[in-house]
């Protein structure tokens, strides 16, 4: 069952390392609550089971914006750790 989807329009991938380096417009979209996540640089671990990234990052999940540089998440977003982060509730 995929529970996120992650785009770019470039990366490397290590196929022996199970691990993937995205660049340029990367964007994380969780199935699950809707929430996106957009940055330039995004890294994957499948054995450690974490994104994260040291550029700037911003989450959209309904009305809420957050914006920060680098975090570190699961692949479903379901648990996030932002660092200097700034939230924002927009209007209607």
């Amino acid at each position: 069952l995929v529970s996120s989807e992650i785009t770019s329009r470039s990366g490397l991938l290590r196929m022996q390392e199970k691990s993937a380096e995205l660049t340029d417009e990367v964007e994380v979209n969780s199935k699950t609550d809707g929430m996106r996540l957009q940055t330039t640089k995004l890294y994957y671990s499948s054995a450690r089971a974490k994104i994260w990234t040291e550029e700037p990052v911003t989450i959209y999940k309904g009305r809420t914006v957050i914006k920060g540089r680098g975090f570190t998440a699961n692949p479903d977003l379901s648990e996030i750790e932002i660092r200097h982060q700034e939230t924002r509730l927009s209007g209607k």
